[in-house]
């Protein structure tokens, strides 16, 4: 933002008319733009931290009985590039590239690298470690697709997470060391990944304020604030052509975790795009919705960070779109799948998704005594039939009545109190029935 230049100094006078007019135009041109940087985005220039012009600093480490070695290359993003060349020998370990770099870290911060690879896929791992060298942060991203191309990483603070180490001061705020790390995942193998340019770069405290948002459409476009604005009453909707935009201005660059729409009944998309744009110009898109049902749509986006966000509406159930809420989601709300579904669980009616999404269920393994995968069933008759897999929850449809979890009483026990051969005894409120875990 470029400000008018300040007036020169003038000699002080008695005060005019003219002089008291220009006065409140000056104060309130400050006014103007304290509110403007209040809510205006600073960005700092970037701190390269290294961009591997030398090597001198860095060394290659590894588990036994993998390879691991470094080299400078040239064709990189900005110039040379680090290159980490690793092979597995078919087992289990990791390939690293660390140095010692001193760093003070900011109270908001977002670290950056680019990175490419000719490998399979494998983790990723980024780490910071303390003066001690037992404390250490990191991202972990496991199954990383590496790609031919330059792919640039960007972690902000809130993302480095603590992973192991006796502090219990989990912020950091001083790193000795950085590593960049390959790790065996699904894609094993050997091969080679590239880095460059390391940087840091401060940010702005997050106030929790943000500007109002603002909604334009495509056909009445006057009304479509209506779905920003929860006491409207009414909601936006469309004429009768079934493409339209419907646009919202955040007010500054924002981060978020989702999105939350509701549709009017019988008037709701059934196909749009979710789209992102810096400038209202070029737009990018960044999930598809296809055969939806209107009413509530919940959607996920992990991490995200525009200044303006479309939605590209191109079929309907009616005659018109009409949408009711229009509402941002915070970053924890879609940070992981779990948070996601946690989310959804809490704002509907209870029993309607499993209860592990709201409490801590009992959990029992079953199989065949000495099988190589057993399962797990729950107090409530779900099974995960394999570690880390999908799970059956079970339902019943009664005289047109849906009973689940949230419908039963439970209490669980032990054969004769100690032996490891659990049961449950639920009444079920809606039929009275008693039933215990023998199927007695």
């Amino acid at each position: 933002m470029t400000l008018p230049a300040a007036p020169h100094a003038q000699p002080p006078s008695a005060p005019t008319a003219s002089g008291e007019r220009a006065g409140v135009r000056g104060r309130r041109l400050v006014a103007l733009c304290a509110v403007i940087f209040a809510f205006a985005p600073i960005f700092a220039a970037a701190e390269i931290l290294d961009d591997f012009d030398s090597l001198s600093p860095w060394t290659a480490e590894h588990t036994n009985d993998t390879r691991a070695a470094i080299a400078r290359i040239g064709g990189g993003k900005f110039g040379h590039a680090l290159r980490l060349a690793f092979d597995f020998n078919g087992v289990i370990g990791y390939a690293t590239a660390r140095r010692a770099l001193a760093l003070d870290l900011p109270p908001n911060y977002e670290l950056s690298f680019w990175v490419r690879g000719d490998a399979a896929a494998n983790a990723l791992q980024f780490k910071l470690t303390d003066a001690s060298g037992e404390n250490v942060w990191w991202i972990n991203r496991p199954d990383f697709a590496f790609t031919h191309t330059w792919q640039q990483i960007r972690i902000k603070q809130r993302q480095l997470e603590f992973a192991w180490g006796p502090t219990q001061q989990r912020e950091l705020k001083h790193a000795a060391t950085i590593e960049f790390v390959v790790a065996s995942g699904s894609g094993g193998g050997k091969g080679t990944v590239d880095f460059d340019r390391l940087e840091l770069r401060t940010l702005p405290p997050d106030s929790g304020v943000h500007p109002q948002l603002r909604a334009t459409a495509s056909s009445n476009a006057a009304a479509a604030q209506r779905a920003i604005d929860t006491n409207a009453g009414e909601p936006w909707c469309s004429d009768g052509r079934p493409e339209q935009a419907f646009d919202v201005d955040f007010g500054a660059t924002r981060e978020f975790g989702g999105l939350a729409l509701r549709w009017q009944a019988g008037a709701g998309a059934t196909r749009y795009d979710v789209e992102f744009s810096d400038d209202a110009k070029t737009w990018r898109r960044v999930r598809s919705v296809r055969d939806g049902n209107g009413g509530d749509d919940a959607l996920r986006l992990p991490e995200s960070e525009t200044r303006y966000l479309r939605l590209a509406l191109h079929a309907r159930q009616g005659t018109h779109y009409c949408l009711t809420q229009f509402a941002l989601r915070d970053l924890a709300w879609g940070a992981t799948p779990n948070a996601f579904f946690a989310a959804l669980a809490h704002d509907a009616p209870r029993g309607d998704y499993p209860r592990g999404l709201l409490e801590q269920p009992y959990w029992t393994l079953v199989g065949v005594d000495g099988g190589a995968t057993p399962a797990l069933i729950s107090e409530d008759g779900a099974l995960e039939p394999v570690k880390g897999g999908f799970s059956l929850e079970p339902f019943l449809l009664l005289d047109g009545r849906l009973v689940s979890w949230a419908d039963v009483s439970a209490t669980q026990s032990l054969r004769d109190g100690y032996l490891p051969l659990p049961s449950i005894c639920s009444v079920a409120r809606a039929c009275c029935q008693v039933t215990d875990g023998s199927g007695r």
